[in-house]
């Protein structure tokens, strides 16, 4: 029977072969003219994007219909990522007043794929896509390009649109493949680890789920399977110390969640992520780590995580896309993490409700599974991985994830302190030195020379943001605490966290007289963390990004609340839990409300400026010379499109506008306090000013005689309008 039971798993898989020859669902969209649905924004509905050229309806006998303008483009958020054929199929008409045939172009993802002579008759015309198209969001982007004739009532009208449809075709087997291989390895495992069938079961069931439910979305269906299964293996393999109700409950729960999270509450991607970029790709190609190719400055700090969106670029790879995936899958590794620290400090079943605690947390969502291109996660996931390593006496290892965690964000250097705290304590208590030496030499060596180095390669002992804040006022530690505040006002597990750690701490200490050094430790991170938080001003960022770091302290501070509540009284206990599930349920108000999906909302608008930005930098890059200037008051994705030297305007890439003094009474946007207009426009003198960031120049007496504003239409159809200055050379009438 148990060799039965071991071998079961490939009976699932030659089950899953079976799925594999059939047909998956074939996703349809139509748009039909007039009936779009609600635009909840210039040219967005929830359907599509980019709804630009078309003119307002008009009705006849035959149905309702949208004149362009000459061109008129319209985009299907992450259709690329459909692992089947595609086919558009429009529903046009010339219909010029004179009679006159209407040439027209179609074009997708800027691929000329079709050229029509319209007549006056409405007519259907269909085009397969090629597998070759690509688009920086994954979108199927339609452009239908024209003539413009002048109509008797004197409108400049192009063609006339009635439905464009886009459909899946019947996909081969072998285009989803690697999805299936993917679940066979996963399989495999679980034989070659004897992991139980019943387990293999709900695997293959979530599988199924993903496979068939999948809808367009940033992330690719069969990266989000292949991630699905192997983290449930991987996982089971991790947790096998753990109690079972672990594994086979919060391990499947937490690896679907954080799987299909993308798919029902939306990606996002942060402006200031292209910074980290852009010196990414000029490292890659060669330029050396910069943002701009003869001026070392480090407007970064987050070294590890440009390091490896350097690798890749050089890779071939896009970095939206990989540092989202890893952001996922990151995700699970502080899950799994959690789980172990959370048995260590306490082993009460009850410990293992930090999981939905920290996954339904928006802002550790927005910078694990959501995406935002930061380096939130990994520095997450490294003071949970330090922690582990040390509790389990691992210092040389403590020791170098330590460094990779300062190497991933400077305040590391605070883990650094509490682990080294904790060395010396274990060291004393121990009456030899080993742990300290260990953690303090490995330390020592790793850290030390990549310190020194780039101290040699920009000149500076700090990240030039650094200098470009305002540090250590009053007016920035008021705003520090109104961050905190605001933090634990709208998403509530702090304020729990605090609470019942309290009760917690209060029931041990009572009952033993003695803290669990985890206790211990998770107070000191909190507590550390939140203060540095606060005396630095917070963070101007979606989603509190400077307090995710704590989001599953907090979570294992309140689940080690309720597990103490429950051994010292269990109804004490049982009114914990009652609370603690009310709170999840009002957990789940902030995430319909401010998920990248619901228009409006602080992740939604970031992903908005990038693409508006994205279209900016790229109009840059086609209609300018290599030598042209530019500044900006955000240095993210039109820099990086543009690739053009970029002067910040707020100094976070500017050695200049960095050092120079601030008004200490004063605090403004963390990061968007300095500026020096003045030093912009008298000594660097760019050729570009875009619209966005004029307002900090047009009042200087310098910029209107300088410069012009020059109007133009982006590649994706939205409108671009440019200052530019008059003795540039550049748009010459």
């Amino acid at each position: 029977m148990q060799r039965f039971k071991r071998y079961l798993p490939l009976v699932l898989i030659a089950i899953s072969a079976i799925i594999f020859l059939l047909p998956a669902a074939r996703p349809s969209i139509n748009v039909a003219m007039g009936s779009e649905g609600e635009f909840l924004v210039e040219g967005q509905t929830q359907s599509f994007r980019n709804f630009y050229g078309f003119k307002e309806v008009e009705r006849t006998e035959q149905g309702t219909f949208r004149w362009t303008g000459g061109r008129g483009s319209i985009a299907f958020p992450y259709w690329e990522n459909v692992e089947a054929p595609l086919q558009i199929r429009m529903l046009i008409c010339g219909c010029r007043t004179d009679g006159q045939t209407m040439p027209l172009t179609v074009t997708v993802n800027q691929q000329r794929l079709l050229n029509l002579t319209l007549s006056n008759q409405w007519q259907w015309y269909q085009v397969q896509l090629p597998a070759n198209l690509t688009h920086p969001d994954h979108d199927i982007l339609l452009d239908l390009t024209s003539e413009e004739w002048q109509s008797p009532d004197q409108r400049t009208l192009g063609i006339v649109v009635q439905s464009i449809q886009i459909e899946a075709l019947a996909a081969k087997p072998a285009q989803s493949l690697w999805v299936w291989l993917g679940l066979a390895l996963g399989l495999g495992l679980m034989v070659l680890w004897e992991i139980p069938f019943g387990f293999a079961c709900v695997v293959f069931g979530q599988w199924l789920l993903g496979f068939y439910g999948y809808q367009p979305q940033f992330l690719p269906k069969g990266f989000l399977l292949i991630s699905l299964v192997l983290a449930n293996v991987l996982g089971w393999q991790s947790l096998r110390k753990l109690p079972q109700l672990w594994r086979w409950v919060a391990l499947p729960i937490s690896s679907f969640w954080l799987i299909s999270s993308p798919q029902i509450l939306g990606s996002w991607i942060l402006d200031d992520a292209f910074i980290s970029f852009r010196y990414a790709a000029n490292l890659a190609n060669g330029h050396g780590l910069v943002f701009n190719f003869d001026e070392r400055v480090e407007g970064f700090t987050n070294f590890l995580w440009t390091l490896l969106s350097s690798l890749t670029i050089k890779l071939g790879a896009d970095p939206i896309l990989v540092t989202h995936a890893t952001n996922l899958l990151l995700g699970m590794v502080i899950v799994l993490l959690s789980l172990h620290l959370a048995h260590r400090l306490h082993q009460s079943a009850w410990m293992a409700l930090a999981a939905p605690l920290m996954l339904l947390n928006l802002p550790l969502l927005l910078y694990t599974s959501l995406g935002s291109g930061m380096e939130t996660a990994l520095f997450c996931a490294g003071i949970l991985a330090t922690v582990l390593l040390a509790i389990n006496q691992a210092w040389v290892y403590a020791a170098i994830t330590t460094t990779l965690t300062i190497m991933t964000r400077p305040d590391g250097i605070l883990l650094a302190g509490i682990i080294g705290l904790l060395a010396i304590w274990q060291s004393w208590r121990a009456k030899q030195w080993q742990p300290l030496l260990r953690y303090a030499g490995m330390l020592s060596l790793s850290f030390i020379p990549y310190w020194l180095a780039r101290w040699w390669y920009y000149g500076y002992p700090l990240p030039n943001t650094f200098y470009a804040k305002v540090g250590g006022t009053a007016k920035q530690a008021e705003r520090g605490i109104n961050y905190f505040i605001d933090f634990n006002s709208s998403y509530y597990l702090g304020w729990l966290g605090l609470g019942l750690g309290l009760v917690a701490s209060g029931l041990r200490w009572y009952r033993s007289k003695q803290l669990p050094l985890l206790a211990i430790l998770t107070w000191a991170l909190v507590g550390l963390y939140t203060s540095y938080t606060i005396s630095v001003g917070g963070d101007w960022m979606p989603g509190y990004r400077f307090m995710v770091a704590t989001v599953p302290w907090f979570a294992l501070l309140a689940s080690w609340g309720i597990s103490e509540l429950w051994q010292y009284r269990r109804w004490l206990g049982a009114g914990a839990i009652v609370a603690t599930t009310g709170l999840l349920l009002l957990l789940l108000q902030p995430l319909r409300q401010d998920r990248p999906l619901t228009i409006g909302s602080a992740a939604w608008y970031e992903t908005d400026v990038v693409n508006r930005y994205r279209e900016v930098g790229l109009w840059i890059k086609d209609s300018t010379p290599a030598d042209t200037t530019l500044t900006v008051t955000a240095a993210g994705a039109i820099p990086y499109y543009a690739e053009r030297t970029t002067i910040d305007a707020h100094g976070l890439t500017d050695l200049h506008i960095a050092h120079i003094p601030i008004d200490p009474s004063k605090a403004g946007k963390p990061g968007h306090e300095k500026q020096d207009p003045d030093y912009v426009l008298r000594e660097r003198k760019p050729s570009l000013i875009p619209w966005v960031a004029a307002p900090m120049f047009t009042s200087h007496p310098l910029f209107e005689p300088n410069y012009r504003l020059v109007e133009a239409s982006g590649s994706e159809g939205r409108g671009i309008r440019m200052f530019v200055r008059r003795d540039s050379g550049l748009f010459e009438q």
